[in-house]
């Protein structure tokens, strides 16, 4: 999910993550409008199930038969492809002027954002379907981009090369983008752990045992991991201590989505039809917000109200502190992924092929 937020080490210039940040939590910049109106369709021919990255008024996203493209963000105009080799599931992530994406043919792909022409590639064992995650150089390592495959293994590979600096081996398929902080790499494994790695080395800090199996990214704040998994919890989980602090259930359905976290409040998706938020701290459930359709993808706070997208082709807008509904409108298709929010425009895929552009409806 892409949106600009200032980076601590450096300026909103160079960077755009999938999920507002190197910490994952889905935040952007901006303040959600009262209602959206469409300002152009691009028609890709081939599925979207990745959230698209929006930067300097250009929007990059990775499409089901392999290419990464480059619109312009005013109209739509395709400026660019670069074709990978397999199926792109994995979100785009753009730092200083490259964009890496991850595909089924079991490469990372580092291209210019500028043109489209390839920098380099790095192979894993099996296909790549989270997006990566930047890790800024440090004392004893190169910049990283660190990313999962479904070959068990978390990858580092220098950022600038593409070399190989470490990898770490699970017992399962690693489906979720990683998250940063301080020196730390988590992320969670379909075998139901949620790791902590170094960033230096790769070697194993802590690891905890959720029980289901985890499919999308954590989000960290304040040293603590917000967690989703397959066996309908969300979870809190002390990076230090490497224990759980909570667990929140509700209905017996998958949480699938990766969270949004802003204002000591969690936001997440559920295939019970609902839209959950809850504070923090304890867990406790601030509301629910019920849907005609899954959430599977993740939700975006900005400013006091969350956008988040359903399984029936339906974008919604809720106010952050009630979970009163503010505003929606069916796109059609499936949106398993989520929206690309910067400036007053929303851009969103669909697996019908067709990309959306909303701007603020005046």
């Amino acid at each position: 999910m892409a949106v600009l937020l200032v980076h601590a080490s450096t300026s909103a210039q160079d960077w755009a993550w999938p999920r507002g940040d190197d910490h994952n939590r889905g935040i952007a910049n901006v303040q959600l409008a009262d209602a959206y109106e469409v300002a152009w369709i691009y028609e890709a021919d081939a599925a979207v199930q990745s959230a698209p990255v929006a930067k300097d008024g250009r929007v990059y996203l990775g499409l089901g038969d392999g290419a990464l493209r480059c619109l312009d963000a005013t109209n739509g105009d395709r400026l660019w492809e670069y074709r990978t080799g397999g199926m792109i599931e994995a979100d785009p992530l753009l730092v200083d002027g490259t964009v890496f994406i991850g595909s089924a043919d079991m490469k990372i792909h580092a291209v210019d954002a500028a043109d489209g022409q390839p920098k380099w590639t790095a192979e894993t064992g099996d296909r790549i379907a989270g997006g990566a995650t930047f890790v800024p150089a440090g004392q004893a390592h190169p910049s990283l981009v660190v990313v999962g495959s479904f070959d068990n293994h978390v990858y580092a590979f220098n950022a600038t090369t593409g070399d190989p600096v470490w990898s770490y081996e699970t017992a399962s398929y690693i489906n979720a983008q990683p998250a940063y902080d301080d020196g730390r790499i988590v992320v969670g494994g379909c075998d139901g752990f949620l790791y902590t790695l170094s960033a230096l080395d790769g070697s194993l800090i802590g690891r905890v045992e959720l029980g289901g199996e985890i499919v999308k990214a954590a989000a960290i704040t304040d040293g603590a991991a917000f967690i989703a998994h397959y066996r309908n919890e969300f979870c809190r989980i002390d990076l230090e201590d490497q224990a759980i602090d909570w667990r929140f259930t509700d209905r017996d359905f998958p949480f699938v989505s990766a969270p949004a976290i802003d204002q000591g409040r969690a936001v997440f998706g559920s295939r019970a039809r609902r839209l959950y938020c809850v504070e923090i701290e304890e867990g406790d459930e601030l509301w629910a917000y019920r849907t005609r359709a899954n959430i599977d993808a993740a939700p975006v706070i900005a400013g006091d109200r969350v956008v988040a997208a359903s399984t029936d082709g339906r974008i919604h807008i809720v106010d952050l502190h009630t979970g009163e509904p503010v505003w929606s409108y069916e796109l059609g298709g499936n949106l398993v992924a989520g929206p690309a929010v910067f400036g007053d425009m929303l851009v969103i895929g669909n697996d019908d092929g067709q990309v959306f552009a909303l701007t603020a409806k005046k």
